[in-house]
């Protein structure tokens, strides 16, 4: 058994929003039922849109093997450079802080410290107590961070640039182990950090399939709870509004469609720091084709994506997102819908196109988002057949269950060395004969 510290900002369970956490949580789940001790540090909130505004840090003891310390947190409402840097230097200080009291006040040793990046400096905390500790530094990569600050313009100061640069390659080159979400991220880190690729590790997210199986065993009806409701083409997007997702886009499509096509509706559940934005956008275009539901927990959002009819991802027009494998994809495909996304050219094109689950449109291209939205409609039982496909594909290819034991192989059982000699010393003892005295 060995002992593990995990740092993550973002941590859900199931009956809570956010499925940036949901991973973490899956996978210090799946480690504590193999065995291993897992204590989890997080920073409260379920995305990084939330947070935990108790005074003190909270404990939560989820099975013998598994401890959450979730630490007060202030949520990310705003998309300056400033705000942000500000909520990930505080909860990394919190987590450095909560670190060194396991290891020198409780007196936890730990034999595997993992970090998950984004944020950074969550990293650079988990490889600073992994030295402390003696113990392997993994870093868990889900997002080329300083990459995507700059093409998505979160930093512009070359300085600052240059030094999230230098932090993410030391921070490679000092793991023992570093996994990641997409296919496309090992190329992009070994060309960053020359040399790191033995130790890189493809266990990307997947979907928790047992959400999908029985969804008329959960009660009520979001989409459909009325006869109007029911005759309705729903057109569904879950996840964070963000100025990545930049979801102006989808209620621009909307405005175009809402004249045109009155039976096709518009749900979006989520929320983000562009919510207020994105509200006012749709009372200036007018429209009453669009519902926002705000954030649903992940043992919810299955029953809100299948009772649409077509589902929607949108990204800017950058190609950094063309890398990008996100949650929603595979809650998507393991509702069996089709999928609609707009999107650079890269990863999630890639999955549409080998599952024949959806179609890819060009990102901020609202008349090819229309049309797509518009073939999907007419062509319903095209669009179902697209649904079935993706089903299949993301249970032999992305069931979280199997992703997980790639995940657990990482971790390899510890034998502390002082228990493994004592067990040494009392068999020898056991196995030897009785010793007699010589006289001489």
């Amino acid at each position: 058994m060995a002992n593990i510290l995990y740092i993550a900002q973002f941590f859900s369970v199931d009956t809570e929003p956010g499925g940036q956490g949901q991973r973490h949580y899956q996978h210090a789940l799946a480690l504590s039922e193999d065995g291993h001790s897992v204590t989890v540090i997080t920073g409260g909130g379920t995305t990084m849109c939330q947070g935990l505004r108790q005074p003190a840090a909270q404990e939560e003891q989820i099975n013998p093997n598994l401890k959450i310390i979730r630490l007060p947190a202030a949520p990310l409402n705003q998309r300056s450079v400033f705000s942000r840097a500000k909520r990930y230097l505080d909860f990394s200080g919190k987590a450095l802080w909560a670190g060194l009291q396991l290891r020198y006040g409780k007196k936890r040793r730990f034999n595997y410290v993992l970090g998950s990046s984004p944020p950074l400096v969550v990293a650079a905390v988990a490889c600073l107590l992994a030295m402390l500790n003696g113990a392997a530094f993994y870093i868990e990569v889900r997002d080329l961070w300083s990459h995507t600050m700059r093409v998505n313009g979160f930093i512009r100061n070359p300085f600052l640039i240059g030094l999230n640069r230098w932090l993410e390659n030391w921070l490679y080159r000092a793991s023992h182990k570093i996994v990641v979400v997409s296919p496309a991220f090992c190329e992009a880190i070994d060309t960053q950090a020359p040399g790191t690729a033995h130790k890189t590790e493809y266990v990307p997210n997947g979907a928790d399939l047992e959400f999908y199986q029985y969804p008329k065993l959960w009660g009520g009806s979001y989409l459909r709870d009325n006869a109007e409701n029911q005759a309705l083409f729903h057109v569904n997007y879950a996840g964070v509004y963000s100025d990545y997702t930049h979801l102006e886009t989808l209620l621009e499509a909307a405005a175009q469609i809402q004249d045109q096509l009155p039976d096709v509706r518009f749900n979006l559940a989520g929320g983000g720091y562009q919510s207020e934005k994105l509200h006012a956008l749709a009372q200036k275009l007018k429209l009453n084709n669009v519902k926002f539901w705000g954030t649903l927990p992940k043992n919810r959002i299955s029953k809100f994506i299948m009772e649409g009819d077509l589902s929607v991802i949108n990204y800017r027009a950058l190609d950094i997102f063309g890398q990008v494998l996100p949650n929603k994809l595979f809650d998507y495909l393991a509702a069996g819908r089709p999928i609609v996304a707009a999107v650079a050219k890269g990863q999630i094109s890639r999955v549409l196109h080998e599952s024949k689950a959806g179609l890819t449109v060009e990102p901020g291209n609202v008349t090819a988002l229309v049309e797509a939205i518009r073939w999907f409609y007419r062509n319903q039982e095209e669009g179902l057949r697209m649904g079935r496909q993706g089903y299949q594909y993301v249970h032999r290819h992305f069931n979280r269950k199997v992703l997980v034991e790639r995940f657990l192989k990482l971790f390899p059982r510890v034998i502390p060395l002082q228990s493994f000699s004592g067990a040494i010393e009392a068999r020898q003892q056991t196995n030897s004969p009785p010793r007699t005295s010589v006289k001489t």
